[in-house]
């Protein structure tokens, strides 16, 4: 068993809000549809206040409470997937949307549903590994990313439908 201070899984879980930001209203500014764009920024102001929540708790914690023991082959799995899966980059999706030669909104919309799925994956980790108040308001968080989700999957069927 390693100890692992929960501080740095909250700089991580700060990072992906960040990241989400910036992607949705890089999002926004590709998107024509204005309706899209009030969706994109929505959520990006959203992701503002989650980075915020996940601030404010790590803050919260001192002492003994920051650590938290797991095997070292836990952390290695969470990191390489929070890596590979969750990250917000906009060079990450410019990478997706080369590959699959699509530049588009809606391209844009089914990469951040993918990332929001894995956001919800992560957080459901995070809420098993931290003290029970802090676990209740990573749950709204995870209800308020399944809501990005369920958003999202509107746009996109808007989309879709022109």
């Amino acid at each position: 068993m390693s100890t692992v201070n929960i501080k740095d899984v909250f700089k991580v879980a700060i990072k992906i809000e960040e990241n989400g930001k910036k992607f949705y209203e890089y999002a926004a500014s590709m998107a024509a549809n204005k309706d899209i764009k009030g969706v994109m920024l929505a959520l990006a102001k959203e992701e503002e206040i989650h980075r915020k929540t996940f601030g404010k708790m790590a803050a919260q914690l001192k002492g003994e409470n920051a650590m938290s023991s797991f095997t070292e082959e836990y952390m290695k799995n969470l990191m390489v997937y929070i890596e590979e899966k969750i990250v917000f980059k906009k060079e990450k999706f410019n990478a997706a949307a080369a590959e699959k030669k699509m530049g588009s909104i809606i391209h844009a919309v089914d990469f951040a549903m993918d990332r929001e799925q894995d956001s919800i994956t992560l957080y459901e980790s995070i809420k098993d590994i931290v003290k029970k108040e802090q676990a209740e308001i990573v749950q709204k968080i995870i209800k308020e990313e399944q809501n990005h989700f369920l958003k999202l999957s509107m746009a996109k069927k808007l989309l879709e439908k022109k």
